[in-house]
């Protein structure tokens, strides 16, 4: 996991929540766990991971508020959090 940049876990049709030891990857910069059934809250400490330049999550169940310091990763081009559970707005220098 060390040196991660690439994972890929899309249409498996995975059930539960964040997989924890995700957030600890600090080198990913590609994360796809689209079309699954993962449920519950998006972590915190995914704002940690100041590498990622594209994020997948739709087409999942995730719930609750996104943390809005996901929104303005460093590195961050492509954000796709659609075709979840999401409750909130999107930031104005956002939307």
């Amino acid at each position: 996991w060390e040196r991660l940049a690439t994972y890929t876990a899309s249409y498996n049709q995975f059930t539960g929540s964040w997989p924890p030891a995700l957030s600890d990857v600090r080198t990913l910069q590609y994360l796809d766990i689209s079309h699954n059934r993962l449920t519950g809250l998006l972590p915190p400490k995914i704002t940690l991971m100041g590498a990622l330049k594209s994020v997948k999550l739709n087409d999942n169940k995730f719930a609750g508020t996104v943390v809005e310091d996901l929104y303005f990763l460093p590195a961050l081009a492509v954000l796709d959090l659609s075709n979840n559970q999401f409750v909130g707005t999107t930031p104005v220098a956002i939307g």
